[in-house]
């Protein structure tokens, strides 16, 4: 649990955003726009900024769509912050350098740690479409996009008529989130907003009648009628409020999901305390192999097999002795002077069949193995690139290793030992609930087409990943921070933070949850080995028994020492080796990294012993504003 807690850390960590010295808001936007009798609108616009830092530049994008062209775009910086566009006088103004970059307007502004007001004019050409029967200005002053990367406060908008016009004889309509018009009057309609959210659009549209425009204004057949575009509107406003209810049961799903998996998690860490306070003795008279096994939960590691060679010695169907090392390893410095040499005993036909599996492996029609026969290339060959072919054959061991501890779950698991049904199963409906609930949030957050297709995709290859390779931990890892980035996406705030936190939550308990649930049978063992990790801590105990379980059990290893009575090689051959600093396992699992080919990874392939254990849119470029 605690490597599982130590990855997760880790993956909450890869999201963690450095603290920057420099900072600042738009605490407040005033626009005023007058439609022109010629179809042009002449937009004049004051941005409240809150400067925490040094900065040397606003800006403001212009959408791109909707109209032919801008013109006469200038910037100011207002000396009197409480004057309103259409008010505000020339000597009230200071003018500001302007350079331009497509449609991104910069303005030199030098600032630090103060408040300013910036006033911005620009014309949009040809932005009113003028028809037969009346004529549609629709302005997405703020769009969905990478210019409109910042959050404005208190938005306020105005659209000025050429002339007075009846409120009864025109209708006016806000795409935004959380805005609405709210005066409408016979030479001025006004929107409002208590903020536009960073990527969310805001946008206006007024139809009215086209006899307040130039007479010579090209004039086209409208393609509907003035009240169908209206229905329309009423429609996509329906529409709009439909999302926001199932954007409300859906943040009522992820509550109650969310604290279901927190309640998982608790019991995922209650399950440690099955079995009772345990007996440490008992450990010594249980299989170092079922040992080893419910200590790493059926995920094993390069010790697999010292589990499976000492359990075929305390079965008496082998012995183990300590011999010099020969061959090759002579040759090498730094390869340990003496080894383990294993050799079998009496008649093993009736072995189970794991057994028998193993002895195949490694003794082959042989009484004796001796561990540098599975050795890759020692450190003395890796230097002078010799032995090459070793690489095979170290890549064939490892896919009967894995073959082998396959077995070993499979037997333990019909034993009844271990069961993965209900793990398997909450995992599988974890993955499954992130990925639909982020494309279903996608939907109903009027994401576009593309974005919920790019995750749908990304994220179906990643299920299907997860599903071929169920041993590895970095398929979920990548699923989990995809799944994340995505949520980055939402325009909604409140949707994204409670999705947020189920993702979160489900990372969490997927990272804990163990691959196989144990028996009250093993969970009594479990509780054996937590007791005999703690007295091994404070006990010195020099026989193969302790000391190949505390090996296997990852409790404290014996300390070297200088001189070692030669009579403990007969009597403890594994301690004797780790007391001399020659502990056969790490030696040989450094050698299988050795054997590596340059530009592959020795984690590819089954078991893996080196790798894992176990609205709309605005159109076009849309329009935003900030400072850098």
């Amino acid at each position: 649990m605690k490597k599982s807690l130590l990855l997760f850390t880790l993956f909450l960590f890869s999201f963690a955003t450095p603290s920057y010295a420099r900072s600042y808001s738009i605490d407040e936007v005033h626009i005023r726009a007058w439609v022109q009798t010629n179809g042009n609108v002449l937009v004049n616009e004051v941005f409240h900024y809150t400067f925490s830092g040094t900065y040397d530049h606003v800006f403001r994008s212009v959408h791109t769509e909707g109209h032919d062209g801008v013109q006469k775009f200038e910037a100011y910086e207002l000396l009197d912050s409480s004057a309103e566009p259409g008010f505000i006088t020339e000597r009230e103004l200071q003018p500001l350098p302007v350079t331009q970059k497509e449609n991104r307007y910069s303005a030199e502004l030098a600032s630090k740690d103060e408040r300013k007001a910036i006033f911005f004019t620009y014309e949009l050409l040809n932005s009113v479409q003028t028809y037969d029967t009346y004529s549609d200005v629709a302005i997405p002053f703020f769009g969905t996009d990478e210019n409109h990367d910042k959050t404005l406060e208190n938005v306020t908008i105005d659209v000025v008529f050429p002339e007075a016009i009846k409120p009864s004889q025109y209708y006016a309509f806000m795409h935004d989130r959380l805005g609405s018009v709210s005066e409408k009057g016979a030479e001025v309609v006004r929107f409002t907003t208590p903020k536009s959210p960073l990527y969310s659009l805001t946008e206006v549209r007024v139809l009215f009648p086209s006899s307040v425009m130039a007479s010579s204004q090209p004039t086209t057949k409208a393609p509907v009628t003035m009240m169908e575009a209206v229905e329309q509107e009423n429609q996509l406003a329906q529409s709009f409020y439909q999302k926001e209810e199932q954007k409300q049961k859906l943040e009522t799903i992820l509550k109650v999901l969310s604290g279901a998996l927190s309640l998982g998690i608790l019991v995922v860490f209650l399950l440690r305390f099955r079995g009772g306070s345990g007996d440490s003795n008992s450990v010594l008279h249980q299989n170092p192999l079922t040992l080893y096994m419910i200590d790493r939960n059926g995920s094993p590691d390069e010790y697999a097999l010292l589990a499976g060679l000492y359990s075929l010695v305390e079965k008496g169907m082998a012995d183990a002795q300590v011999v010099p090392s020969k061959g090759r390893f002579q040759k090498d410095p730094d390869a340990p002077n003496q080894t383990l040499r294993f050799t079998l005993k009496g008649n093993h036909k009736h072995a189970v069949t794991c057994d028998q599996q193993l002895i195949k492996m490694l003794f082959k029609n042989r009484n004796t193995f001796t561990l540098h026969d599975i050795a890759g290339l020692t450190k003395l060959e890796k230097k002078e690139k010799k032995g090459v072919n070793l690489s095979s054959k170290v890549r064939h061991y490892q896919d009967q290793q894995n073959e082998w501890t396959d077995c070993v779950v499979k037997e333990m698991k019909k034993e009844g030992f271990f069961s993965n049904s209900i793990p398997s199963c909450l995992k599988i409906s974890m993955l499954l609930s992130v990925y639909s609930f982020i494309l279903y949030a996608y939907t109903i957050d009027s994401l576009g087409a593309s974005a919920s297709m790019l995750y749908g995709v990304i994220g179906f290859l990643l299920l299907l990943l997860i599903w071929r390779k169920p041993k590895k931990r970095w398929p979920a890892i990548l699923f989990y921070t995809t799944s994340l980035t995505a949520v980055a996406m939402l325009y909604d705030t409140d949707s994204a933070i409670w999705l947020l936190s189920f993702i979160l939550t489900s990372a969490l308990l997927y990272t804990l949850t163990p691959r196989f649930l144990l028996s009250n049978e093993a969970a009594v063992t479990k509780a054996d080995i937590y007791a005999f990790k703690k007295v091994a801590k404070r006990t010195d105990n020099l026989s193969d028994k302790w000391t190949v379980r505390s090996i296997l059990l990852r409790t404290k290893r014996a300390d070297a020492k200088g001189t070692v009575d030669s009579s403990l090689a007969a009597a403890a051959p594994f301690t004797y080796l780790l007391l001399t600093e020659q502990e056969p396992i790490q030696y040989m699992t450094q050698t299988w990294k050795w054997s590596t080919p340059p530009g592959s990874s020795s984690s590819d392939g089954g078991g893996g012993y080196f790798g894992d254990s176990g609205g709309g849119d605005s159109g076009g470029d849309g329009g935003g504003g900030g400072a850098d």
